[in-house]
């Protein structure tokens, strides 16, 4: 055969391969149809033939290759290999849990609890977050704000829940790393990220005098303590509920209940406020304390706790119940705490003789009222709540005109649930953990 046979052949061949209908035949404007050979070699580089389908390219993915964006290619070694958003290169996304095994291609994960496992989903790619020192992070706006005032927002959905709770705003993020964080806003708050959540300095969850902290229950819920009307020789309210009831105010003829205790940790909410001293047209004269708010840490690595989380109650003002601490929600495969780091949920004195109850202290210290030896103290995860104590139930009250209403009870202390491989957390020196702690194993799927 000539040489200008043997051309005319080769001709016919491209010819011929170019109308082919195999399967394993692309184009540029034409996808793969095989899911095992989702490339398209538009060029020949990475084999023999051009417009060929294959696995995978050899070097990772130059732009002579195309596939589907966002799909599924490969998972080992912890690694899950995807089509990047192009669908000319690919993608590589850690595996902290390894492979699934079986079924579609993808990584090992767990369901979060409360809603939170399209947030998780949505965290994949998202930037690597670490907090200015000193922030304020609002739940309602989704904004963060430096100490200079300068603002900006982090990736974040709000998670609606039943039963009139409030809403969650979860903060999504490949990794975050916080440092004295003070949070704000009436949902309760989620950080959800597939890498490593450092807690460092306090990140402040905490209710403040009458001032709740995020997502605490303030309205209709039963944990909140029952408010007490205001009158010549008025009884004292009864402080909010949590990991246990609240306490009791004074009342001449038996205690003004608190608030009822949370059983559960489904919805996430935080702690209960106080009861409050209402007087004509239901008007407000004292504040209950406000209750701590509601925190959930969701990742697929870890968590590390180096500083501090506080969820402590609020305390009430004169008369008036102290508030309950909050809730902590902490699922991820390790958990740990560092000291002298760890987290707190104390609750909120109550107030009385004119004055106001402490807030739930940042340690295992008891909440009191300084100058009302009488008013109800607030809870621990070792001591429940006080009812306060000034009147005598069998001989009635005995009080001079305009005296300030009687003591309010103790808000209760907060609960935390710690979700894990193995259903514990490491620690690290003595770190501080006062909330009454739940435990549970991750349910790998």
């Amino acid at each position: 055969m000539n040489q200008l046979v043997m051309m005319m052949a080769l001709a016919l061949f491209s010819s011929s391969c170019g109308t082919r209908k195999n399967p394993e035949f692309c184009t540029s404007s034409a996808d793969c149809a095989d899911p095992t050979k989702p490339f398209c070699d538009v060029n020949g580089d990475f084999g023999d033939l051009r417009d060929d389908c294959i696995a995978t390219p050899i070097d990772g993915g130059l732009d002579a290759s195309r596939c589907t964006p966002g799909a599924p290619l490969a998972c080992s070694a912890e690694t899950l290999t995807t089509c990047a958003t192009t669908g000319i290169a690919t993608t590589a996304v850690p595996c902290p849990l390894g492979c699934a095994t079986t079924g579609a291609i993808r990584c090992l994960s767990f369901e979060p609890s409360n809603g939170l496992g399209a947030a998780l989903a949505g965290a994949t790619g998202q930037p690597d977050i670490v907090f200015p020192q000193n922030a304020t992070l609002d739940t309602d706006l989704g904004i963060v704000t430096a100490p200079d005032g300068t603002k900006f927002a982090v990736e974040s959905v709000v998670v609606q829940q039943v039963d009139g709770s409030p809403s969650i705003r979860a903060f999504q993020a490949g990794s975050f790393v916080m440092d004295n964080v003070l949070i704000v806003g009436t949902n309760s708050l989620a950080f959800v990220a597939p890498g490593a959540i450092t807690v460092r300095g306090k990140l402040n969850a905490s209710a403040a005098a009458a001032k709740g902290g995020p997502g605490s229950q303030e309205f209709t819920a039963v944990c909140i303590g029952v408010d007490s009307a205001a009158r010549t020789c008025g009884f004292g309210a009864g402080g909010g509920g949590n990991a246990t009831m609240g306490g009791g105010g004074t009342g001449a003829t038996g205690p003004t209940p608190g608030g009822s205790l949370i059983p559960g940790f489904e919805p996430l909410a935080g702690g209960c406020r106080g009861g409050n001293i209402v007087g004509g047209s239901s008007t407000v004269v004292s504040n209950g304390g406000g209750g701590g708010g509601g925190v959930e840490i969701v990742s697929l690595t870890s968590v590390s706790i180096t500083g501090l989380i506080d969820l402590g109650g609020g305390g009430g003002a004169s008369g008036a119940g102290g508030g309950s601490a909050g809730t902590l929600i902490i699922e991820a495969p390790r958990i740990s705490l560092v000291a002298p780091g760890g987290f707190v949920a104390n609750g909120g004195a109550g107030g009385g003789c004119g004055g106001a109850g402490s807030d739930g202290p940042s340690t295992s210290v008891v909440a009191t009222n300084a100058g009302c030896a009488a008013a109800g103290k607030g809870g621990t995860s070792s001591t429940a709540p006080t009812t306060s104590t000034q009147c005598s139930q069998t001989t009635g009250c005995s009080c001079a005109l305009n005296d300030p209403p009687e003591p309010g009870g103790g808000g209760a202390a907060g609960r935390a649930r710690i979700v894990t491989l193995d259903g514990q957390f490491q620690t690290s020196g003595a770190p501080i953990v006062d909330a009454v702690i739940t435990r549970a194993q991750l349910t790998i799927q």
